[in-house]
């Protein structure tokens, strides 16, 4: 029979193993990049400068539309 620490132990693993596949899973917003390697903001649509794909290569919005995203959250 398992003692109370054991229990505790078990449900801590699958709750931590619950997080951590909601996180690697979760949605991911992708960038919006044409033939010539331009990066688009898929909010507003305006072209993101050169200097925020050195910094962020991987970014889907433009400055302006990252800082509404994370102050209002998910559109």
């Amino acid at each position: 029979m398992t003692d109370m620490a054991d229990r505790a132990q078990i449900s801590d693993e699958i709750f931590e193993s619950a997080l951590l596949n909601a996180h690697q899973h979760r949605h991911r917003d992708t960038p919006d990049i044409d033939e010539q390697g331009n990066h688009w903001c898929i909010r507003c649509g305006e072209l993101i400068p050169a200097e925020r794909i050195d910094a962020e290569p991987i970014a889907a919005r433009c400055i302006d539309c990252q800082r509404y995203h994370e102050k209002r959250g998910r559109e």
